[in-house]
C-alpha cells in the first residue's frame, strides 16, 4: 500500500500485470492473497490512478469472482466491493453482466 501511495504512477504498470498473472496459480492461497493484494492496491491508489488500470483491474476482479474455490470468491467480494468504492457504477456496469451469463 505504502508503495502505491508513493510510486504509484511508476510501480502500477509492473505490479498490475504481476497479480493478474498469478491468478493463473493452482494455489489457493496465491489467488486469495491475490484478492489481497488487488485490495490493498485500489485503497491506496488514487481514483484517477484505479481508472487507469480499470481495463486490467476488471478482467481480474471478474476472474476472482468465479473462481472455483469459495476462500477465493469471498476475498474477490471485498475486492469487487473496493472497486466499486473507487470507480463507482462503472464496476457494476462491467462486471455483473459477465457474472450473469
Amino acid at each position: 500500500g505504502d508503495i502505491v501511495r508513493k510510486l504509484g504512477d511508476l510501480v502500477l504498470p509492473s505490479i498490475v500485470p504481476h497479480l493478474q498473472n498469478g491468478l493463473m496459480s493452482g494455489n489457493e492461497t496465491t489467488r486469495i492473497g491475490i484478492c489481497m493484494g488487488l485490495t490493498e492496491l485500489m485503497q491506496s491508489a488514487s481514483k484517477k490512478q484505479v481508472e487507469d488500470f480499470i481495463d486490467m483491474l476488471i478482467p481480474a476482479v471478474q476472474a476472482t469472482l468465479c473462481d472455483p474455490s469459495e476462500d477465493v470468491r469471498e476475498k474477490a467480494a471485498f475486492t469487487f466491493q473496493t472497486l466499486h468504492k473507487v470507480v463507482g457504477s462503472r464496476s457494476i456496469e462491467s462486471i455483473v453482466p459477465s457474472l450473469l451469463n
